[in-house]
Parts: C-alpha cells; structure tokens; sequence
C-alpha cells in the first residue's frame, strides 16, 4: 500500500481496511491460510476501486430509467382547500 497523507493531511481514506488486511495476515501467517483474510481483502479492494459500489449503482441506473430523472416523472402539487 502506498502511505502517505491524504489529501487533507490526514492518512489515506483506505488505512484503516489496510491495517485490518495486514493484522489478520500477521495473525495467520505469510505463508498459510490466506481465505481467511479474504474479507479484510476485498474490503480494502472495494475501498480503493468501488467495484461493488459502481455495478450496484450502474444496475440501479438501468432499473429506474427516466422517471428516475430529477424534474421528469409526475408531479405533486398540494392544494390548500381540498
């Protein structure tokens, strides 16, 4: 993993995945049982790519088409005297 601050100064937004990946390959061992890190890794990958994140949304996308839209679809209006 690349260290470094962040760009507000702080540590990179992905540490702390990185750090929780690291301690359960320490725990396990380099040479062992790596699946039980799988969680902590994919973490750390969704961390840094989005990959869940962009599929999930793109799917979201392609369900809701226009109506979806802001400002297309029908509209609400709320009258006083009914």
């Amino acid at each position: 993993m690349a260290e470094g601050p962040g760009l507000s100064g702080n540590r990179p937004r992905c540490a702390p995945f990185w750090d929780d990946f690291l301690a359960c390959v320490v725990k396990v061992g380099p040479n062992d049982q790596w699946v039980q890190c799988q969680n902590y890794r994919e973490d750390y990958l969704e961390c840094l790519h989005h990959k869940k994140l962009v599929s999930l949304l793109s799917s979201s996308i392609d369900l809701c088409k226009l109506p979806c839209v802001v400002g297309v679809g029908p509209t609400i209006s709320i009258n006083e005297n009914q």
